[in-house]
């Protein structure tokens, strides 16, 4: 069994390669494409976090000496790329749908986003909400992978 302390270091790596994924790591041409269904700009943000995800456990694994089976880590990054990948893409249709958002391409070809309903907040604290819901089942998996494994 793994203790509580373990699983909270494991959730705060996840949470902390989400910062980055989300941040820094990710593009403009990410950003502007999650909503385009299947498109790579899409699917490049979701390998990144799920690439970033298999980091996190490697650490995790180094620091607390607590081995996953590498099918059981598979699942559990294929199961992150495609939720995230499917939340990402609701997300940007329902901004699209109702038009909260804009995007103006600027003369340096980069692009501004204009917010034109606060509505948007809503969905974008929806989207987060629901990436962390993604690694407190992670978390759970993990936990009862453990246990499972004695």
């Amino acid at each position: 069994m793994i203790s509580a302390d373990l699983l909270l270091i494991l959730m705060a790596l996840l949470f902390v390669k989400h910062l980055f994924a989300e941040g820094p790591l990710q593009s403009c041409y990410q950003v502007e494409n999650k909503g385009t269904f299947m498109h790579l700009g899409g699917l490049y943000h979701v390998g990144t976090h799920m690439a970033l995800s298999a980091a996190m456990l490697l650490i995790w694994w180094l620091a607390t000496g607590v081995a996953l089976s590498p099918s059981f880590v598979i699942g559990l990054l294929a199961f992150e790329f495609w939720i995230h990948y499917a939340i990402d893409y609701g997300k940007s249709w329902v901004d699209r749908r109702y038009k909260w958002t804009t995007r103006i391409r600027q003369e340096d070809n980069t692009t501004a986003v204009v917010i034109n309903d606060t509505f948007y907040f809503t969905i974008f604290l929806l989207d987060q909400m629901l990436h962390s819901l993604t690694y407190v089942a992670m978390i759970y998996a993990v936990s009862m992978f453990a246990r499972a494994a004695g």
